[in-house]
């Protein structure tokens, strides 16, 4: 390797290493972290401190952290700054320092609504030291968080709307004159807040055909009219001409308005007449013509501008905030001012006097800024008495009253009504007394002495004892129900038994030894000594009573032996207790069956055959405890003790010492209470003060009376509501406002002498003016008042200036004819017109021929009156809703040809009324209810049922009837009801057996009934009828030594399922066996089928139908229970014994809740005023008025009215119009060039058939569009201006105020020469104040041709109007059904789609869309390529050449 290449490898390496040191710093930046917290530098952790961020060096291309020697050194950001963290001493000194808004800016790099920007402000903690009131610290804000949190930096605002300036579409060329020819196009809204400025209003183009209505002045003079100059005051007297009888000399002197005074003055205008010729220099005038000039000067009013006050302070009509739904409530204000000085002349008229605003920004929310406070809730009453509810229920009432939620101020309710209301009605429920309901009483318990065992079973206390019963409570009591009775008890018995013997049911008669088949002999039984409750014990503690005998005789009758029956059950006891007078008794018997025979054993006697014995032989008395009621707590608030008497009482009828009652435990006579303490009232903050009349005076006429302390006095007051508590009071404070000591004035105008008329300088007869001084009073005290104190009257304004004429013959002044009266009748009517005589003229003789009344006799015309569409809604009276009232149907007009007209010219309002009824409603009324019925059932579930009848049926929509039927469930124990007999007559034989003794019969018993827990007889509808024992059977009395059977057993059941094809059977048992003479023994087994329903039964659970809903304690609506009983129903559907279903599950009973609702009539609050906006020409509709509600219905209660909308009918009036003729060619009164008038006829028309009218009907149109205006015909060097375009419709922010402005242009045609001719006069626009109506739309349209224009809503091609929206582009796009290609190519769209390439067009246009491809399919390949070529070829042509294809429809070309 040689040298050189070591040092060309060498300086290779170097450099390679240095490219690598050096960094490219634009890969390279700093980056940082988050500032941290702020660390204290003092050990407290509070004072100054400092903050840090982390700071690295980041490369771009890869994404990752360097080492900082990368990044430029010099740029690095800042690791530290100093901070402050506030100290606890600290906390009453900070505060939030906020800025002023900054402008409303546009927003860089936001999304914001269209109009809208932002505005900023600087808002910083700040904690000012107190030790100078201008030293205050920046610190970090998040001390200030402490405080309340930040308040907001940046707010979105509303930006003025940048208005571009929009002009017309291009007038027609004007005809060739001069080889050349014009077009303009009119301003109609000009350039506003940085909008777009107008273009040019003009264009000129060459041309060659000179037009023939081309007028030229190429030779002679021409006389030019110049403009009238400035109206110049001045002092003159005025001469009556030659009427020296009554020259006076009036000096008519310049006087200037003032705030007190106003009077128009009169002075002069003149102007310049020249001769021009043909080189537009001025010669002679006598070089024009011989003939009469035009007058130079005339009489004028001295300009005077409308003088207004200053701006009043805006004042919120209605509040704006967001409401709970979004919706976003203006806030609306308005602002007035006054006039000071009227307009007079030429001068400015007056602006607008009021303003109105309406903002949407910056909204709070509504509940943010309002509250409904509400009041306790009322008392649960009855809705139809309102009456306190004691139990059950009704309704309950509040207030709502709209309140600062921040203050608690009251404010009107109107302001809350963005605010959902809370309700103020509700329905309520009061716990009613639930009363105590208590069992049937268990059987009297055993007779028992004070305590077992007795002690000394032999002394005579021992034997005097207590028995008792009890009985179960069913529904324990609620808290304010009745208490339960006594459920226990007590009643003295003799013969006190701890134990008592139990005997065992007798065996079967054991034959003495010997006999085998009847005789004598004994039988046995089993006998226990037992405790009440059927325990066994030891038989000594029975010996206090004789142990019955464990056995007996007894005999198994022989053949001719006497048979008996057995004993029959015993009666019931003919008592129910004993005393020392009687006592009950019960009976049985028994009758003979089989008579002896020879040698047989004899029948018992005939005492034998019947048995006495008593029964319930104990006491009629029983004792128990009676409870009164409990007495009031003896504490007013809180814990206290509540007391009762309880009382022992004999039969629950009369008191008798305690003793009697010691067996039964006794009740409580005291109890802990609590009594609710009465709360504190509790009122809301007072509201604002009422304002003071602005007027502090007494109206003129007022209604108010005042005492006579007070008659000087109005008063302002402010009021507070109840939110809570009871007795309430100090809610309304008033304080009387300082009035005037008199009256409040009454303003009216006060009018001076009128002058004679005044002429122009140099003038001695013609037109002329007069005027007259005009003041405003207060009529009251004659005190002269400021003008705009009768300003803001009603009152008319009166004239202070009148055109007068002086007659150039006899110097006579008048004023000149009126107009002309209206026609306003039919037929043989007459309009008029006058005029008056001024100053001396009226006294002069020569005047007197002067007419000063001009008749004209009106057209003929037949009209007549029609009624016009339906009546109207009944009107009446504003405070109610039905009665008498008044209905309206409107009246029109038609004149011969049947063409509505104005209902004057009928002499007539278009109205007609008549009486009318609106019926009130009638709430239906009911009887009260009928008692409770019966229950339904026998046995079981059932109803009870009541009643009650309509007497007056409810109508026009009145409460509708309640329920006329009502049921509540009933339940009838089965166990209640037992069939009761008598013991068996003896058999009554036929006639043929009573000789010999036995043999066949009948026998009898009562059978009846018995409800036993009265132990009264009753309907044996209750009992069960498959168990009625038979009170007739037949019987026999066997014959001696004739087999003898007992009576038959009970049936045998059937199986539960009832089986079809199964038996029962019963049997009988031998008593006596026959001799080898007597008769056998008859069978002693009868069988029978099991039949479902008349042998068998089978049995289920089921359910009753649901009770009626009955509200809780019998109040008339409210929360109820209706319930659904579970019984056991037998197959034959009669109810048994739940016993008979034991082997089925039972199911529960259904219960459930329910509601009788509680009638709450609608309650009407009134009506909106009528809506006399609705009212237009050719009305149909009528204006309207809506019900406001203000308390819903119940179901129950009086429904609102189903049409909350009345109609009432306007007159029919036809529309009017103005229609303006064209404007007269410029009236230079003999000039040929300059200054002049042009005059057009404006006639008052009904737009139905374009008839004129008289221009009365037109006056509600607002003001009358000017009959001439000002006119100019250039010289030949002069400015040549278009005429002034007209007026504009009225732009501006419809969306946010009412007022706008209407907008005329004119332009210039062509400038003078520079130093000839006259300069163009100032402005080429003007504006003046309009009524905005309904807003101004501008949207892109396709005009039949194809062209996109931007259009107006009504109707208007306009020019940048449709700025806001792109201009559909020259590729193809779809639009409104159509495809938009390159300029003038135009075609329907195909499903929707446009074509996107050329190719795609030119196929689009040259194929038809309805199936013309089919033709190509029958043509040849040549025959293709040929038309091919062709058509492109042709294509290219008309592209190139400038022609086009338009579709004007969608399926023709032209």
């Amino acid at each position: 390797m040689t040298r050189l290449t070591e040092i060309l490898l060498a300086n290779i390496f170097i450099t390679f290493c240095q490219s690598r040191l050096i960094p490219d710093y634009d890969d390279y930046v700093w980056r940082t972290g988050g500032w941290k917290s702020c660390s204290a530098l003092q050990e407290d952790g509070c004072g100054s401190g400092i903050r840090e961020r982390e700071v690295w060096c980041y490369e771009q291309s890869s994404g990752e952290a360097v080492s900082p020697e990368f990044c430029k050194s010099k740029e690095k950001p800042v690791v530290q700054k100093s901070c402050f963290i506030a100290c606890t001493h600290h906390k009453d000194h900070l505060e939030w320092k906020i800025g002023e808004w900054g402008p409303c800016l546009v927003a860089e790099n936001q999304i914001l609504e269209y109009g809208t920007g932002l505005m900023q402000r600087n808002v910083t903690c700040s904690l000012n030291t107190r030790a100078s009131s201008d030293i205050d610290l920046e610190i970090d804000d998040e001390n200030c968080y402490k405080v309340g949190p930040r308040p907001e930096p940046i707010h979105q605002c509303s930006l003025p709307i940048r208005q571009n300036c929009v002009t017309t579409d291009w007038t027609e060329w004007t005809p060739c004159c001069d080889s050349s020819q014009f077009r303009t196009r009119t301003i109609l809204v000009p350039p506003k807040n940085g909008g777009k400025v107008c273009p040019e209003t003009n264009e000129w183009r060459s041309c060659e055909t000179e037009d023939a209505s081309c007028f030229k002045h190429k030779h002679g003079f021409r006389l030019r009219i110049g403009p009238w100059g400035e109206c110049i005051p001045k002092v003159e007297t005025i001469q009556g001409g030659g009427l020296t009888a009554y020259d006076t000399g009036i000096t008519y002197t310049h006087t200037t308005d003032s705030y007190y005074k106003h009077r128009p003055n009169v002075g002069t205008q003149t102007r310049d007449i020249d001769c021009l010729n043909v080189t537009s220099e001025v010669v002679p005038l006598k070089f024009c013509d011989t003939r009469p000039l035009p007058s130079r000067s005339r009489v004028c009013i001295i300009p005077q501008d409308c003088v207004v006050s200053e701006w009043s302070e805006w004042v919120i009509e209605q509040d704006g905030c967001i409401d709970y739904t979004g919706k976003v409530i203006p806030e609306e204000a308005s602002r007035e001012r006054y006039i000071l000085r009227m307009q007079e002349g030429q001068g400015l008229k007056c602006p607008h006097l009021t303003e109105s605003r309406f903002r949407k920004d910056r909204l709070p929310l509504c509940v943010d800024k309002y509250k409904w406070e509400v009041s306790k809730w009322s008392v649960c009453s009855d809705p139809t008495t309102m009456k306190p509810v004691q139990c059950g229920g009704g309704v309950q009432i509040r207030n709502a009253t709209c309140v600062d939620p921040h203050s608690g101020q009251p404010l009107p309710n109107k302001n809350c009504k963005s605010i959902e209301k809370p309700p103020l009605i509700q329905k309520c429920e009061m716990a009613c007394p639930r009363d105590c309901e208590v069992g049937q009483w268990d059987p009297w318990g055993p007779c028992l002495p004070s305590q077992c065992p007795l002690k000394n079973y032999s002394s005579e206390e021992s034997q005097i004892g207590v028995r008792k019963r009890f009985r179960n409570v069913l529904v324990p009591p609620s808290d304010l129900g009745m208490e339960c009775p006594n459920l226990s008890e007590v009643q003295p018995c003799i013969g006190t038994q701890c134990y008592i013997w139990n005997s065992g049911s007798w065996g079967s008669c054991q034959l003495d030894p010997g006999l085998t088949k009847c005789g004598s002999g004994r039988r046995t039984r089993q006998i226990f000594c037992i405790t009440h409750r059927k325990e066994i014990v030891d038989e000594y503690k029975c010996n206090i009573v004789k142990k019955p005998s464990t056995e007996e005789f007894c005999v198994v009758p022989c053949a001719y032996d006497c048979v008996v029956s057995s004993w029959s059950e015993w009666s019931p006891c003919s008592k129910t207790c004993s005393d020392s007078n009687s006592f009950g008794v019960r009976t049985r018997n028994r009758s003979i069956i089989a008579p002896p025979g020879p040698g047989g054993h004899p029948c018992p006697s005939e005492n034998d055959m019947q048995q006495i014995e008593k029964c319930n032989d104990f006491g009629c008395d029983s004792y128990s405890w009676l409870a009164l009621p409990w007495q009031e707590c003896n504490s007013t608030c809180g814990s206290g003790l509540q007391n009762r008497d309880v009382w022992c009482m004999i039969n629950n009828d009369e008191r008798v010492d305690d003793r009697y009652c010691e067996d039964l435990p006794k009740p409580n006579e005291s109890r802990s209470c609590t009594s609710e303490c009465e709360s504190d009232c509790q009122v809301s903050h007072w509201s604002p003060w009422s304002k003071c009349p602005k007027k502090t005076c007494f109206p003129i006429n007022s209604r108010l009376r005042f005492s006579e302390n007070d008659e000087k006095k109005f008063y302002r007051r402010r009021t507070r509501v109840s939110l809570d508590g009871q007795f309430c009071t100090h809610l309304e404070e008033k304080e009387p406002c300082v009035t005037l000591d008199e009256g409040c004035p009454v303003y009216n105008w006060t009018l001076g002498d009128w002058t004679d008329c005044l002429l122009a300088e140099n003038s001695h007869c013609g037109f002329g003016l007069r005027v007259r001084e005009i003041r405003c009073v207060d009529t009251k005290t004659n005190r002269q008042a400021e003008l705009r104190d009768c300003f803001k009257t009603s009152i008319l304004i009166p004239l202070s200036v009148q055109r007068c004429h002086v007659d150039c013959h006899t110097s006579c002044q008048s004023t000149e004819w009126t107009s002309w009266t209206a026609c306003m009748g039919k037929c043989f009517n007459f309009r008029y017109r006058t005029r008056e005589l001024i100053g001396e003229s009226s006294l002069h003789k020569i005047c007197s021929s002067i007419p000063l009344t001009d008749v004209n006799e009106c057209p003929c015309n037949e009209y007549h009156l029609e009624p016009y569409g339906e009546w109207g809604n009944c009107i009446v009276n504003e405070t109610s809703f039905c009665g008498t009232g008044v209905r309206y149907r409107a009246k029109a007009c038609y004149n011969s040809y049947g063409q509505k007209i104005d209902p004057r010219l009928c002499d007539d309002t278009g109205m007609e009324e008549e009486p009318c009824m609106v019926p009130c409603p009638v709430d239906c009324k009911l009887s009260e209810w009928t008692k409770w019925s019966e229950c339904s059932a026998s046995c079981g579930p059932g109803m009870h049922y009541r009643t009650r009848q309509v007497i007056i049926p409810p109508s026009n929509g009145g409460r509708a009837c309640a329920a006329i039927v009502q049921k509540k469930p009933c339940n009838v124990p089965c166990n209640d009801f037992q069939w009761q007999t008598n013991g068996w007559s003896n058999c009554e034989l036929e006639n043929e057996a009573p000789e010999s003794g036995c043999g066949s019969g009948l026998k009898y018993r009562t059978v009846w009934c018995l409800n036993i827990k009265t132990d009264k007889e009753v309907d044996q509808k209750y009992c069960d009828w498959i168990d009625k024992p038979t009170n007739k059977t037949v019987c026999h009395i066997a014959c001696p030594g004739d087999c003898v059977l007992s009576e038959w057993s009970d049936w045998s059941p059937c199986s539960k399922e009832c089986i079809s094809g199964e038996q029962r059977q019963r049997t009988r048992s031998l008593l006596r066996n026959k001799s080898p003479q007597g008769a056998k023994c008859p069978h002693s087994i009868d069988t029978q089928d099991c039949i479902l329903n008349i042998t068998c039964f089978t049995y289920k659970w089921a359910y009753t139908d649901f009770s009626s809903c009955l509200p809780l304690g019998g109040s008339p609506c409210g929360e109820g229970i209706t319930t659904k009983a579970v019984f056991c129903q037998r197959s034959d559907l009669r109810a048994v014994d739940d016993s008979f279903c034991s082997d089925i599950i039972k199911p529960s009973p259904e219960e459930k809740w329910c509601y009788i609702d509680c009638p709450v009539d609608c309650e009407e609050e009134g009506w909106t005023p009528w809506n006399i906006t609705q009212c237009k020409c050719n009305d149909t509709e009528g204006m309207s008025r809506e019900r406001i509600i203000k308390t819903a219905a119940s179901p129950s209660g009086r429904q609102c009215p189903k049409n909350n909308i009345q109609r009432k009918p306007c007159p029919p009036v036809p529309c009017y119009k103005w229609i303006a003729g064209p404007w007269s060619h410029c009236q230079l009164h003999g000039g040929s060039c300059g200054h002049g008038v042009t005059n057009r006829n404006i006639t008052c028309v009904r737009k139905d058939d374009y008839e004129p009218v008289d221009n009365i009907f037109c006056s509600s149109l607002g003001e009358h569009p000017s009959t001439w205006e000002h006119c100019f015909i250039p010289c030949n060097n002069d400015c040549q201006l278009s005429q002034w375009s007209e007026w504009s419709a009225c732009h501006g922010d419809c969306k946010k105020d009412k007022i706008g402005y209407q907008t005329r242009s004119r332009t210039v045609l062509r400038p003078p020469p520079l130093s000839v001719g006259k300069a163009c006069p100032e402005p080429l626009w003007e504006t003046r104040d309009c009524d905005i109506g309904p807003c101004s739309e501008y949207e892109w349209k396709v005009t039949e041709s194809g062209g996109i224009v931007c259009q107006s809503s009504d109707g208007v091609i306009v020019d940048s109007g449709c700025n806001h929206s792109s201009k559909p582009s020259s590729k193809c796009i779809y639009f409104e059904g159509r495809c938009l290609c390159t300029e003038n190519i135009v075609f329907k769209a195909i499903d929707g789609n446009c074509p996107e390439k050329l190719h795609e067009v030119e196929e689009a246009l040259i194929y038809s869309q309805h199936g013309e491809d089919n033709m190509f399919m029958q043509l040849t390949f040549e025959e293709v390529l040929v038309l091919f070529i062709t058509s492109a070829i042709i294509v290219f042509g008309l592209i190139h050449s400038g022609c086009c294809y338009h579709f004007l429809r969608d399926d023709k070309k032209k």
